[in-house]
């Protein structure tokens, strides 16, 4: 099911049953928190826009040196999404940056041609909502 985000009762149930089981009781449903209220999102907006469409479909995204997660893992998100990940050192106009404090002196200079530079949890937290929202979220 795109963009079904389950309760991790349902990895219980597939390992009883040794088969994957439907996901429909299992789905998250409304608002959902974490972190002592750093996040939330609403499970069912998030799954009727997956339906709707890849959040990240036709974006392109720069991921600075000390990113985390990995860059393998990262491409895998990101793709997924329905974005592209660049790997040239100098990435073109349009593309967006996902870096860290640790990186400020790269992405200080991806900035400085132009291009947005989002930390990285922000993009993983666009993931978990399926809405790219690039006014929050930047480094600078």
């Amino acid at each position: 099911l795109p963009g079904a985000i389950v309760h991790e009762e349902w990895l219980r149930a597939c390992e009883t049953a040794r088969e994957f089981v439907d996901v429909t009781p299992f789905l998250l449903q409304g608002t959902i928190e974490g972190g002592n209220g750093a996040w939330s999102y609403d499970a069912t907006a998030s799954r009727e826009r997956a339906l709707a469409g890849k959040c990240f479909a036709g974006r392109s995204f720069y991921l600075t040196k000390s990113v985390k997660p990995t860059h393998k893992e990262f491409d895998v998100i990101i793709t997924s999404a329905g974005g592209t990940v660049v790997t040239s050192s100098t990435p073109p106009a349009g593309t967006l940056v996902v870096s860290c404090e640790e990186d400020r002196r790269e992405f200080t200079k991806l900035a400085a041609k132009g291009l947005l530079v989002l930390r990285a949890d922000h993009v993983l937290t666009c993931v978990m909502r399926q809405e790219l929202q690039t006014e929050e979220g930047q480094l600078s």
